[in-house]
């Protein structure tokens, strides 16, 4: 559902990037990534009718996508998933019935060339920890439904087999390679975890929050786990010992990263009362600010506070804010996106919130959109 809160989120991508150059090898390796590109055709297709709630979205490739959630249909059908077959969203998810085995509706997806790991929750009357491994190679799913209570909102995976999975109440889930069982931990202090990403399976970051007592400001606090032990690099309610320099907001929401081996570098994007890029070199624990708001300015001026923000690189990175708000980082300034057709820019009547950006290796650029309260839509941007 949209985030109504004025200060709704602080939200946390790590990404990576370096002055090295050389052949495009060498480049990639360094992480010497182009200005995001900003210039695209789109395409905009109803997928989810009130009352929806989808966050799963996964592209194999432009021919083969899977969107996952609870799906109301236009002719009134309840769904688990769509499938896009290169021309349009289908109810074929290669299962005998939309909702089953995939045994789950999905908030978030992450995969590889041929496996998507969809993590969830059972039902609209159960928020048990589910998920749902679909293989492209055989066309077939496998489910597992958990007695877990709480949703599972983020998953990771590293591309070599290794998946990590947080939940609601501290629930973490990994699975160490292709043929593993999921094995089921929980973080001490049992906060709400939102969002996971990683570097290794020995590195990865999770965003959380809790409300201590009904009707307080939520306590937000960004964890890093590395080699089997966590470190709390920010917390809302203890800014001073807080190692990340960013400010205090309502709910944090999301975070991606990306290390480069060549330097060695963290590049960390927040979005909240402010959106800033914080750098950081080596193994420090040091970050540098840069706020990517005060590089907006006139008519590309971020107007608002952002509940989510989305790196697909440290160069193109998507900045949403509520009435159909949209703005682009491409590592040199931030310009106001507003060439999709058919969307209500501005308009405070509606809440058009951006909740997944996915980019396809031919640069083809997925987003689903919450385009009014429990109503989606996923726009496809082919470059030009």
């Amino acid at each position: 559902m949209i985030y109504k809160l004025l200060y709704v989120s602080l939200f946390l991508l790590l990404s990576s990037c370096s002055l090295f150059s050389g052949n495009d090898k060498k480049k990639e390796d360094a992480c010497d990534w182009p200005p995001g590109n900003r210039n695209y055709s789109w395409r905009i297709d109803t997928v989810g009718y009130w009352p929806s709630e989808m966050g799963g979205l996964y592209v194999f490739n432009d021919t083969t996508a899977f969107l996952t959630g609870y799906i109301n249909a236009k002719n009134g059908d309840n769904l688990a998933g769509l499938r896009w077959n290169g021309t349009a969203w289908i109810q074929d998810i290669y299962s005998p019935l939309p909702e089953f085995p995939i045994g789950h509706y999905g908030l978030d997806a992450a995969g590889d060339d041929s496996i998507m790991v969809s993590v969830g929750y059972w039902g609209l009357n159960l928020d048990q920890a589910a998920i749902g491994e679909f293989n492209l190679n055989t066309k077939t799913w496998t489910k597992y439904q958990f007695e877990t209570v709480g949703r599972l909102n983020s998953v990771w995976t590293d591309g070599n087999g290794f998946y990590v999975a947080v939940g609601d109440n501290g629930i973490i889930y990994t699975k160490e390679s292709p043929n593993s069982d999921w094995v089921f931990s929980r973080m001490e202090d049992e906060f709400n975890l939102s969002k996971v990403s990683g570097i290794s399976k020995d590195e990865w970051y999770v965003s959380g929050y809790k409300y201590p007592t009904p009707g307080s400001q939520s306590n937000n606090k960004i964890y890093r786990y590395k080699n089997g032990s966590y470190l709390t690099l920010y917390d809302t309610y203890n800014l001073e010992s807080s190692i990340l320099p960013v400010y205090a907001s309502s709910l944090v929401t999301r975070l991606d990263a990306k290390r480069c081996e060549t330097t060695d570098s963290l590049y960390l994007f927040v979005s909240g009362i402010e959106h800033v890029k914080l750098t950081s070199y080596s193994s420090e624990l040091m970050f540098k600010p840069t706020s990517l708001s005060r590089l907006s300015s006139g008519e590309n001026e971020i107007s608002s506070t952002s509940p989510n923000i989305f790196a697909l690189s440290p160069n193109d990175v998507w900045i949403p804010t509520l009435s159909f708000g949209l703005y682009h980082y491409n590592g040199l300034d931030v310009k106001k996106i507003e060439s999709i057709p058919n969307l209500n820019y501005g308009d405070i009547s509606k809440t058009g919130l951006l909740r997944q950006i996915k980019k396809s290796a031919s640069g083809k650029i997925w987003m689903l959109m919450e385009s009014n309260s429990q109503q989606y839509l996923l726009i496809q941007g082919t470059p030009l």
